[in-house]
C-alpha cells in the first residue's frame, strides 16, 4: 500500500478508536445515573435502605411492572416514567443535585 494509504489507514483507526471511548464513556455514565436514580427511588420511597427490615415485597423499580402506584406530581413518579420510558434522566439528576445544594446552603 502507498504511504498515503497507510497514513489514512492510521487516521482512521485513531478516529474509530476515540469514537469507541467516547460511547464507552456514555454507556458508563447512563448506568450510574440508573444506580444513582435506583438509590433515590429507595431512600425516598422506602424511608432508607433497610427501612423495612427486610427484602422489598414488590417489585424493583429495573422490573416491568411495578405494584407501587405514587402520585403522578412526586419526584418519584417523574423517575419511574423516566426510567420506563427510556427517556433522559440527567435533567431530574440536575434538579435533584439544585434541591440538594439548595437545602444544604440553608
Amino acid at each position: 500500500a502507498a504511504p498515503g494509504h497507510r497514513e489514512l489507514r492510521s487516521k482512521v483507526e485513531l478516529s474509530m478508536k476515540s469514537k469507541a471511548d467516547v460511547v464507552e464513556h456514555i454507556r458508563s455514565s447512563c448506568q450510574a445515573q440508573l444506580k444513582m436514580l435506583g438509590d433515590l427511588v429507595e431512600l425516598l420511597g422506602a424511608g432508607g435502605p433497610g427501612a423495612s427490615g427486610g427484602a422489598p415485597s414488590g417489585p424493583s423499580f429495573l422490573e416491568v411492572r411495578s405494584s407501587k402506584e405514587y402520585p403522578k406530581d412526586s419526584l418519584l413518579f417523574e423517575i419511574e416514567t423516566a426510567l420506563h420510558h427510556k427517556a433522559d434522566t440527567h435533567g431530574i439528576l440536575m434538579r435533584i443535585k439544585g434541591m440538594m445544594d439548595e437545602a444544604a446552603a440553608v
